[in-house]
């Protein structure tokens, strides 16, 4: 993984991670708790409300409201922030589409990528 991606969808300096320069740090960040900036950029990076990232996360949209944007969030939801950051810097998502969908004209093909399939899945 790299960690200078996740720190960048987090918001680095702006949501006060500091310098993460490997697992460790993650690790380290994790139990300090990320200030409630970071969980606000990667809401944005996903394209997601405050409020659907909540419904993923062990805290509910209510108590998000109440914290300051340096607040520290438990290490839990700090953990599960730093797992779906990972994902979102590997660029690897699953996505359902449903192509009787009425909005499906909608969906646009933005970017091609290879694909590197694991073997290992077809044992």
């Amino acid at each position: 993984m790299e960690t200078a991606e996740v720190s960048r969808i987090l918001g680095g300096e702006e949501a006060r991670l500091g310098r993460l320069e490997n697992q460790l740090d993650l690790i380290e960040c994790s139990r300090q708790g990320l200030a409630k900036a970071a969980l606000v950029h990667l809401a944005t990076h996903l394209s997601l409300t405050v409020g659907q990232l909540a419904e993923l996360l062990p805290i509910s949209e209510r108590t998000l409201q109440r914290h300051a944007a340096t607040d520290r969030l438990n290490g839990t939801v700090s953990e599960q922030l730093l797992q779906i950051a990972a994902v979102a810097a590997r660029g690897e998502f699953n996505i359902l589409i449903d192509p009787a969908h009425p909005d499906m004209r909608l969906v646009r093909l933005t970017e091609v990528r290879p694909y590197n399939f694991d073997e290992r899945l077809l044992r």
